[in-house]
């Protein structure tokens, strides 16, 4: 290189405890230098996790209480009770799958939207650590990586917001029994993580690491 040119300045990929302990570092970092980003997907993955379980809590409640309220005859209960109480239970078991999918489908719309405005303000940054030399490949993993620990975080906040919020609707509404059980919870949980970091790590790796880098610096 000959007086007064510049290079690229080419990062060691290796430094920094090998290649995943560089790769870990990043990505906490990029949680923290985008503190209101990073809290947004997580609030928006707690939120929606939070209301499929009230939803599903408050199904479980009101047919148990059905159940616990059907009077039988001599032991048998009479074929038009039984059959009332059955396209009730239909009834509900219905509502509550369609109420719980437009739950988790808008949590991970929230977090799709969320990612897609935040994701102008990283493409800068982006292109820079391209034209530094840090390889797509690596930024890749780096985003979904950053997705995976923030909507696993949301997961296990909206859980714990859920059981709080059954807890306090059948306090203010004591005629609305609320009943999560822990089958619901459990499925729940994973399948909304899984959504919404698929949402929001194609958003980001796909978009923003196809950006032509002479036009975002």
């Amino acid at each position: 290189m000959g007086p007064g040119q510049r290079g690229i300045v080419r990062r060691n990929t290796m430094a920094g405890g090998g290649y995943w302990g560089l790769r870990a570092s990043r990505i906490w970092r990029n949680i923290l230098d985008g503190p209101y980003r990073s809290l947004g997907i997580v609030v928006s993955c707690a939120i929606g996790i939070a209301i499929a379980i009230a939803i599903i809590g408050a199904a479980n409640g009101v047919q148990q209480k059905i159940n616990k309220n059907i009077h039988t005859t001599n032991g048998q209960e009479p074929a038009q009770i039984q059959t009332d109480v059955t396209n009730i239970q239909t009834i509900l078991s219905q509502t509550r799958t369609m109420l719980t999918v437009l739950a988790v489908g808008l949590t991970g719309a929230i977090v799709g939207l969320v990612t897609w405005i935040s994701t102008g303000q990283r493409r800068r940054s982006i292109s820079l650590q391209v034209q530094q030399g840090q390889r797509r490949n690596d930024l890749i993993i780096e985003l979904l990586g950053e997705s995976l620990i923030l909507c696993t975080a949301g997961g296990a906040v909206g859980v714990a917001l859920g059981l709080l919020l059954c807890n306090l609707i059948a306090g203010a509404i004591t005629q609305l029994p609320m009943a999560p059980d822990a089958g619901s919870v459990v499925a729940i949980f994973p399948s909304t993580t899984i959504l919404t970091f698929l949402v929001a790590g194609a958003i980001v790796a796909y978009y923003t690491t196809h950006t032509d880098t002479r036009t975002s610096l």
